[in-house]
């Protein structure tokens, strides 16, 4: 199943990053990271299923931690029958979106450069139409 993180369609490489992190295939979480900035050079958004599943998977395999900045944290709600660990209310929804944006510039700024990828991922992404 790791050599479907290949694959030339992306639908096929995030469905094999979700079964490989659901099973834990600990032996998965390398090529896992690979396929993560291979999606990231080829400007694929990162908010975008297949990059969004990858970093799911290198989180199940416990090979990544979810930051969230301080703000948005401590406004986290508990709402079990969404089976989500990450919830806001609506009325913090501005409050969470600055934050988060906040912290992303912050987070650009200090990018030296990740493994082929440069300060560019940082820019905003267009969206042909």
């Amino acid at each position: 199943m790791i050599d479907l993180l290949e694959s030339e369609h992306d639908t096929v490489r995030e469905w094999a990053t979700h079964a490989l992190g659901q099973l834990g295939i600990a032996d998965a979480t390398e090529p896992v990271r690979s396929a993560y900035w291979a999606c990231i050079r080829r400007r694929i958004r990162p908010d975008w299923t297949e990059p969004s599943r990858m970093r799911w998977a290198l989180t199940r395999l416990g090979s990544r931690h979810p930051v969230i900045p301080s703000l948005t944290g401590q406004l986290i709600v508990d709402t079990p029958e969404l089976k989500s660990d990450t919830t806001w209310p609506s009325k913090n929804l501005n409050d969470v979106i600055s934050d988060l944006a906040d912290n992303a510039v912050k987070s650009c700024s200090r990018i030296d450069s990740a493994p082929g990828v440069s300060k560019s991922r940082c820019e905003p992404y267009s969206i042909s139409t």
